[in-house]
């Protein structure tokens, strides 16, 4: 897969809606998730590929969540990453700290309390070293400095009730305009806890016509490849329905990928996986 951290820290905000997780890797706090990244990134880039996770970098509200923090990060020490600083979503600005959310400081825990007021560095990051107790210390960084960091993710909902994401037959759909091959639009939405849209019915069709026609884009790669001579959805589910345009899918050997061609027409083609386009996720609830 092709699709690395610098691929995703680039992709612009008009690009995508990143889409909440259900399911939590590393720690949770009601319907809060700490998940810790051991990728090396700057304050910004950190903070950019949190939000394609559908969160932020780390809020640390009270003394039980600086515990959740410090453990995740020693974990990760003790398992082997070379690594003591962890960005969390501290910033300094207009002389005081607020969280990446917006929300000022509840809860301190620098290393010197002078640097609650007087930082000698406005990014915030966590000594993942002291987790070992449980009580690792906050250290003001320079923002430029690479790290690994814990992003904090709002867990979604699990029924189309009430959800503000595109949502058919309790699957949640993302398109991302950020034109990538086949093969790296699948491990975005593999990023998602998806796949590429599988699509079983005319309805389903319907509904993903309309979020390709909302999101303005003219190609758009669906989960549909084939292997062995035959197509098959990405995420394994039953091959029941098609949509093919005329003469499709054709017998170009490289055209093993499937998309669909202009929100108006509607219709599948089957073009080489290098090629280029926006893409839809599907993830289910």
């Amino acid at each position: 897969m092709r699709l690395l951290l610098t691929a995703l820290l680039f992709l612009s905000p008009l690009a995508i809606q990143a889409i909440p997780r259900t399911t939590c890797e590393n720690a949770r706090v009601g319907d809060h998730c700490f998940q810790v990244q051991s990728q090396l990134a700057t304050f910004s880039e950190a903070q950019q590929f949190c939000q394609t996770l559908g969160g932020n970098l780390s809020s640390i509200r009270d003394e039980y969540e600086n515990m959740i923090v410090s453990h995740i990060t020693y974990t990760l020490i003790h398992d082997g990453l070379k690594a003591g600083l962890f960005w969390i979503g501290g910033q300094f600005t207009n002389s005081r700290w607020v969280w990446r959310d917006g929300k000022p400081l509840t809860f301190q825990n620098f290393a010197k309390i002078s640097d609650l007021k007087k930082p000698a560095f406005p990014c915030l990051s966590i000594n993942g070293t002291e987790g070992i107790n449980y009580k690792a210390t906050w250290v003001p960084s320079v923002c430029d400095q690479k790290a690994p960091f814990v992003c904090e993710i709002v867990l979604r909902r699990t029924s189309c009730e009430g959800q503000t994401q595109p949502c058919f037959n309790g699957n949640l759909y993302i398109v991302n305009r950020h034109e990538l091959t086949w093969e790296d639009a699948e491990q975005f939405c593999y990023n998602q806890n998806g796949h590429l849209s599988s699509i079983h019915s005319k309805e389903e069709a319907d509904f993903v016509a309309t979020q390709m026609k909302e999101a303005n884009v003219f190609d758009l790669w669906i989960g549909g490849q084939r292997y062995e001579g035959k197509f098959h959805w990405v995420d394994n589910s039953a091959w029941d329905y098609t949509d093919y345009s005329i003469g499709q899918p054709n017998d170009v050997s490289i055209n093993k990928c499937l998309e669909i061609f202009d929100a108006s027409f509607k219709k599948w083609m089957n073009y080489d996986c290098d090629r280029e386009y926006a893409s839809i996720c599907k993830i289910p609830l």
